[in-house]
């Protein structure tokens, strides 16, 4: 999970209220507002399609995902669309809420190939798994997206069989920047002694070959994510920075790698997120065609993280 700078922001809260707009209070208030005896109302699922990422269900203690969440998911996309014949499989390692695989989906289904992935998500607090399925059936996507309660260094993943992997990990260092309010948070955002390695194991037993692993990293540990990635046989073929504007330096950065694939990095451009600095600067065109997830912060240019 990744936290961009107040200066690059304006108006980021440190932390989530209880009266935020963009979170649920109850998964099952989220539920039975979804469903009714006679099966799910379509105008329900679509309003819910329609605001997301508004109104997705997070713990109350838990980490709020950020901006990082939804760009990754985008970059993801266009990378995994459907062909025909098989459906195609993926894995959310460290899920949380859920956002980036069903921002994956519903990526997909813009593009007219949602409809050929299964995706999985896994993740150790059984609170955002808790949300996670709340926020799959809220979105119509329960068939297709399912999760699982497990340690990312303790799941029992079947080799070679998954065509794409997501991973927003945690990313800092312990001890690194501010440190969260609960626990939860505190494992969303700071890595363990284990560091990144067992996402890297995981992605090398479980992908199929040449399938991409795509991660959101920060800029500043870029050298050893791609020698750990290079280490594993995780060729890097895509990268994109991504800066707060113009003037900034990068503060996160997208990556696909894929296994067993030959030699070869396209950089593409920058991302450009805000058009200034200034405390009202809007997100820019750029930011907003590449993930259009962000319009719901378009006219207001608020922070990162959604509350």
């Amino acid at each position: 999970m990744h936290d961009l700078p107040e200066s690059e922001h304006p108006g980021k809260p440190e932390q989530s209220s209880e009266t935020d707009l963009f979170s649920r209070p109850d998964s099952e208030d989220l539920i039975s507002e979804t469903l009714s005896p006679e099966g799910r109302p379509s105008k329900a699922v679509d309003a819910a399609r329609t605001a997301f990422p508004r109104g997705l269900h997070q713990p109350e203690q838990g980490y709020r995902f950020s901006m990082d969440a939804l760009l990754l998911a985008t970059f993801a996309a266009p990378q995994g669309r459907a062909k025909a014949g098989r459906p195609r499989r993926g894995l959310d390692l460290g899920t949380g809420c859920g956002v980036v695989g069903l921002a994956f989906l519903l990526a997909q289904e813009a593009a007219g190939a949602g409809a050929g992935w299964q995706i999985m998500g896994l993740d150790r607090q059984e609170a955002m798994v808790a949300c996670a399925r709340a926020n799959a059936v809220r979105l119509g996507l329960e068939e297709r997206f399912t999760t699982l309660l497990s340690d990312v260094s303790e799941a029992e993943l079947n080799d070679n069989w998954y065509d794409a992997m997501l991973c927003n990990p945690p990313f800092r260092h312990g001890g690194q920047g501010r440190s969260c309010a609960t626990a939860g948070r505190n494992a969303a955002r700071f890595e363990d002694e284990q560091g990144l390695e067992p996402f890297v194991r995981a992605a090398r037993a479980a992908l199929r070959d040449k399938a991409p692993l795509h991660l959101v990293y920060l800029p500043e540990r870029l050298p050893g994510l791609l020698s750990q990635l290079r280490a594993a046989r995780l060729e890097p073929k895509r990268m994109r920075m991504v800066h707060g504007h113009a003037r900034a330096r990068a503060r996160m950065v997208l990556v696909e790698s894929r296994k067993n694939a030959r030699p070869g990095l396209d950089v593409e451009p920058p991302l450009l997120l805000y058009s200034g600095s200034g405390a009202q600067s809007p997100l820019t065109r750029e930011a907003l065609a590449f993930c259009p997830f962000l319009q719901c912060n378009a006219r207001s240019a608020e922070a990162d993280e959604v509350r």
